[in-house]
């Protein structure tokens, strides 16, 4: 049976939704999505039962939607290892591609040459741009990125990978020279209020790396340096722009500032705990020694800690 006739007799999992809403209604929201994640559970069952492995398919990328990003899940997992790639629609297959192209990109390049080959005028074919741009940067071919980017632009200005496509867009100008270009994609979303928290604080970063990168290391640094200070609720990208305006301030020969920059930083408990942190303590090392005798109040039994923690 093909792909079209089985996605005939598959229900939309919205219409599903909106059939038991109406009997719902009169409890809380959370109550409400426990009982509507208890039912799609009890649904997903039976569509492996009875073979109708579209709709399973559709059920799980459903529950992933209801999922914050940032939290870990086998949903998309469940897929590729119960479903075959030819029962998986468009927008399954696009979704599926994306999410697994950053840690699983041989995974993920299955289902999108399977996108590429069977529905080349999808409206859902903006996520095989999306995938196939992240496997060329993967690569280093980033001006081809640049292009497959550039096409997600322009034919799916409201799809909801749009703010990761500018992001990433403004990297492919960053590394193919394009340092004028990539300052005002990044800006232009700086003033998009849907793009306020995580994509800000990003922006800003890639601002920093794009003014560095174009020889402007003075214009780099307050950049990283307002992620630390305006978004520290978001540890992870702090933490980078500590790390990326040490080492930008070591560059412009301001070694104390550069030091005394990673030493916030580590002092943060979540900070500390980071993988990065360990990049951070042996640069802070490096720094302290390199200083000139008096510049800091440090002693020889502060540099002797620092070295236990890097070896660690």
């Amino acid at each position: 049976m093909g792909t079209i006739s089985i996605l005939k007799r598959c229900p939309n999992i919205i219409d599903a939704y909106a059939r038991i809403e109406k009997r719902l209604l009169e409890v809380g929201r959370s109550e409400r999505e426990a009982r509507l994640k208890a039912w799609i559970e009890l649904e997903k069952f039976k569509a492996i039962e009875t073979d109708r492995l579209t709709y399973f398919a559709r059920l799980n990328l459903y529950l992933q939607a209801m999922v914050p990003a940032d939290d870990p899940t086998n949903l998309i997992f469940e897929i590729v290892e119960n479903v075959p790639v030819e029962r998986i629609d468009a927008e399954g297959l696009g979704q599926i591609a994306a999410s697994l192209v950053d840690k699983y990109p041989r995974v993920a390049e299955d289902y999108l040459i399977a996108l590429e080959d069977e529905y080349p005028d999808s409206r859902h074919y903006s996520y095989a741009l999306y995938t196939r741009a992240q496997l060329l940067m993967q690569e280093g071919d980033f001006e081809e990125a640049r292009w497959h980017l550039a096409q997600f632009r322009a034919e799916s200005p409201m799809h909801p990978l749009t703010i990761d496509v500018t992001l990433d867009y403004a990297e492919t100008l960053t590394k193919t020279g394009d340092y004028e270009q990539a300052r005002t994609v990044l800006e232009d979303l700086l003033r998009l209020r849907q793009a306020k928290g995580r994509p800000h604080a990003k922006a800003l970063l890639a601002l920093s790396q794009n003014e560095a990168a174009a020889g402007n290391l003075k214009r780099a640094v307050p950049y990283a340096q307002r992620v630390y200070n305006v978004y520290r609720a978001y540890h992870d990208l702090a933490a980078e722009g500590y790390l990326m305006s040490a080492l930008q301030l070591e560059a412009l020969n301001e070694t104390v500032m550069a030091y005394k920059t990673l030493d916030e930083m580590l002092a943060n408990p979540l900070m500390a705990k980071l993988a990065l942190a360990n990049e951070a303590k042996e640069k802070r090392l490096a720094l302290l020694e390199s200083l000139p005798e008096g510049a800091l109040d440090e002693t020889a039994a502060e540099i002797a800690k620092l070295t236990e923690e890097v070896s660690e």
